[in-house]
């Protein structure tokens, strides 16, 4: 109930902030336009011999390269579409969903219905299906379905007749023969029709849209950040209401496609119902779904609670646990279940996404795809990501020598324009290498302070190997830099300096791993000294500014890890090393031959989210299964 407060603005109020804004249309290019030909999926070298994913992470964990060869550049991907689905709306109502793939598809359904408007997550649900597939060439297809088939008065469910305006929300289902399985795609298409009611008779016009968001982030006292993306260019406002308060109005300093909107002059714990308005070239406007979400309070003892999980990569299954990299049906079943335990932000720990592809266009839909996935959820409270292994873009040679891109195109690079995160982190201390910007940062909620840092930070195989074609490039999976860890020494020390009571910091690769990961990590069988001496140094930092705990992903399980000085000689305070890998890719067992066995006070396999709540001196964690069960409970100042 605290979600739907305040209310809804009204139809009238939405139709004078229409018309408020369509003048900003004279600002707008001409193009891209509604129904532009879909983006790029795929963009590898088609001269360069092509492994499929399964290949490419076979030779990067199983390959050891002989010396002086690094054999020929390949590539690899996992996709089935080679462009994305693009809609265009007729004005008789007939929508077209054009689409490319990039080998031969038999089959493909398209499902199509509408939003339910009393949904305050505003999933999609289809009511009807077209199967009639047209191909153009071999590769090149379309479907199409008739809106006014979803306007009869026994399905007309958002009440579309008489207000004239609508959104079809419609999912491609491709049967990909050669992996004996379905691909699905989502979208949406928002429309008005003229003149009322809205019949068969009517014109339809296609409205720009939100293909992806709103998502709101950087959420503090008295602002927040509301980021979206448009099927055509657009130029994006947002506008906000407390309750019983004026209507603010905030506009995207630039037009174009993606808007970051800053939301300024806020008051602190306060709960705002917001829309995104998208005016094109035409002066046509569209408005998303409205949302609300609630400022950070500015006392800094008020309670409040966050919820931290990780690993939503592919699993074994249904198109939905195989949705483009995601594991979307159990990241949104416990995206679902952490919402009734109220909190202001969550922590994504890496590991969002399949990753591991030479395609930087295959590793943006892949990310867009988990946007998709989480949006529901993303727009009623912050979601802060981090990079795990399988956020990679790679160059890779056949013989399983691998590295990570470098600036300009790196997978850090694209993650930061993907998302929204802080921009405090450090800058790095190589020329040409990849941002820290928005995957090391940090940020204050209340009395705690919460740090980020990369332990995946421009991956590179075999990095004992001197020979490596990439000499001088990259890092071994799980070593957080020097320059980063620096960084976490300063910037703990300012938040204690500031008064925070409570540090928390996390990163993808465990220091203590308990399961399928006791060979790299941090940990690496305990057989690297320098993985061991960089593993204390950033234990360490930590234990020396008194942080509460250290969450981790990789793992795919639960584990809560007393770290102290029996486990790094020296360490002067013990904390906990909790990881939380259970949001949806394939699970791993315990292991149990870990020298630090009998400090594990709790592990379990099962798929799960961690919420904790602090309340002044009081910190408590408790985990939380799919079904809700309660699988620990634990007081996160009390390391012992």
């Amino acid at each position: 109930a605290r979600l739907l407060d305040p209310a809804p603005f009204g139809a009238e109020e939405l139709e004078g902030e229409r018309q408020r804004v369509a003048p900003l249309a004279k600002r707008v290019p001409k193009e891209p336009t509604v129904s532009t030909r879909g983006a790029v999926v795929v963009d590898v070298d088609p001269s360069r011999r092509l492994l499929t994913g399964h290949e490419l992470e076979h030779a990067i964990f199983r390959t050891e390269p002989k010396a002086g060869e690094p054999g020929e550049r390949v590539e690899s991907h996992r996709r089935l579409l080679s462009r994305e689905p693009s809609a265009e709306l007729s004005p008789a109502g007939t929508v077209r969903l054009d689409f490319e793939t990039v080998r031969e598809i038999p089959a493909a359904s398209l499902y199509y219905g509408t939003v339910v408007p009393a949904d305050p997550f505003g999933f999609s649900r289809h009511r009807r299906r077209s199967k009639k597939l047209e191909s153009s060439s071999p590769l090149r297809h379309s479907l199409s379905f008739r809106v006014p088939s979803i306007l009869a008065p026994q399905y007309d469910i958002a009440n579309v007749g008489s207000t004239g305006r609508g959104v079809a929300a419609w999912r491609l289902e491709l049967l990909d023969p050669s992996d004996a399985t379905a691909r699905v795609y989502d979208g949406r298409l928002s429309f008005r029709c003229e003149p009322l009611p809205c019949t068969k008779e009517a014109k339809f016009v296609q409205l720009p849209t939100a293909r992806l968001g709103p998502f709101v982030d950087r959420v503090g006292p008295d602002r927040a950040t509301v980021s979206f993306s448009t099927d055509a260019a657009t130029a994006g406002v947002v506008v906000a209401r407390a309750e019983g308060g004026e209507i603010k109005r905030f506009q995207s300093s630039t037009p174009g496609t993606r808007h970051e909107v800053e939301l300024t002059g806020l008051d602190s714990k306060t709960r705002y119902r917001y829309y995104a308005l998208m005016v094109d070239a035409r002066g046509e406007v569209g408005v998303s779904r409205g949302a609300t979400f609630e400022t950070a309070p500015a006392d800094a003892l008020s309670p409040f609670s966050f919820v931290v999980l990780s690993d939503s990569r592919s699993g074994q299954g249904t198109a939905d646990e195989r949705y483009a990299g995601t594991n979307r049906r159990v990241l949104r079943g416990l995206l679902g279940a952490a919402v009734a335990h109220d909190p202001d932000f969550v922590i994504f720990v890496g590991d969002l996404v399949d990753g591991y592809t030479t395609s930087a266009s295959a590793f943006r839909f892949e990310l867009e795809a988990w946007q998709r996935s989480v949006a529901p959820f993303a727009a009623y409270f912050p979601i802060y990501e981090s990079m795990g292994n399988h956020e990679v873009l790679l160059d890779a040679w056949s013989s399983g020598w691998v590295v990570g891109r470098s600036s300009p195109t790196s997978a850090e690079a694209i993650f930061a324009e993907t998302f929204v995160n802080p921009k405090n982190g450090p800058k790095p201390a190589h020329a040409g290498a990849p941002p820290y910007s928005e995957n090391v940062y940090s940020f204050d909620f209340g009395n705690a302070h919460f740090a980020t840092v990369n332990s995946n930070y421009w991956y590179r195989s075999h990095a004992h190997r001197e020979d490596h074609p990439a000499a001088g490039r990259g890092h071994r999976e799980g070593w957080v830099p020097d320059d980063v860890i620096e960084w976490l020494d300063a910037d703990l020390a300012a938040a204690k300096k500031a008064g925070a009571a409570h540090l928390f910091v996390f990163t993808h690769e465990p220091g203590f791993p308990n399961g399928g990961h006791v060979h790299d990590g941090m940990w690496w069988n305990g057989e690297i000294p320098e993985v061991l001496a960089q593993r204390a140094k950033l234990f360490g930092v930590m234990a020396e500014h008194g942080v509460r705990a250290i969450f981790h992903g990789d793992e795919h399980n639960y584990s809560r890890t007393l770290v102290d000085a029996t486990s790094i000689p020296g360490l002067p305070n013990p904390l906990w090393a909790v990881i939380s890998g259970g949001a949806g890719a394939p699970y791993y067992a315990q292991s149990r031959d870990v020298p630090w066995l009998g400090k594990v006070r709790k592990f379990d396999g099962r798929q799960h989210f961690v919420t904790v709540r602090v309340h002044g001196s009081e910190v408590v964690a408790k985990t939380i299964a799919l079904s809700g069960e309660e699988i620990d409970r634990f007081d996160v100042t009390r390391a012992e």
